[in-house]
């Protein structure tokens, strides 16, 4: 390299001195968000948790980019026809209005823990316990994607109290 800079590297015109994100770096971010997503469905896996990171797309619809193996078992669904259903699909009549009001989403950096009702596949409601978080996500519109933990609630188990 000798000193030269990249041509990628050079501020456009009129923008000298400017901040910019190098592509290889953001690259190496897309790289380490996704590493990171990879291991976390698989802890969830382990612990038999499902979990799905969902981002919004620049024409404003919702995507489902990141299913373990948990959650398909949770709602019967095979992989590649989940990633492509909306993810509000996946939820019971009425719930989607509930799960997404504003002051239920967590905000940015944020999560909540809430109970919801899916519909599975087969037609079957399930009721779970369900955390989502609001994260960094760099394919994201706005930069953010949600990432929901969930779990089958036994209603016949007694409740534990703390």
């Amino acid at each position: 390299m000798g000193g030269q800079r990249e041509p990628w590297a050079e501020s456009p015109p009129g923008e000298q001195g400017a901040f910019r994100r190098e592509p290889r770096r953001e690259e190496a971010d897309r790289r380490q968000g996704f590493v990171v997503a990879e291991a976390l469905l698989a802890a969830g896996d382990a612990a038999g948790v499902g979990m799905t990171v969902t981002v919004r797309r620049p024409d404003g619809r919702y995507e489902q980019v990141f299913v373990n193996d948990a959650a398909l078992a949770i709602n019967g669904y095979e992989r590649d026809e989940f990633l492509r259903m909306n993810p509000l699909d996946v939820l019971a009549p009425g719930e989607a209005e509930r799960v997404t009001a504003p002051d239920v989403m967590p905000r940015s950096g944020g999560a909540t823990r809430m109970d919801a009702t899916i519909r599975r596949k087969d037609g079957r409601t399930v009721p779970l316990q369900l955390a989502v978080a609001r994260v960094p996500w760099p394919d994201a519109e706005g930069g953010e994607a949600l990432v929901s933990y969930f779990f089958e609630v036994d209603e016949s188990a007694p409740v534990r109290r703390s």
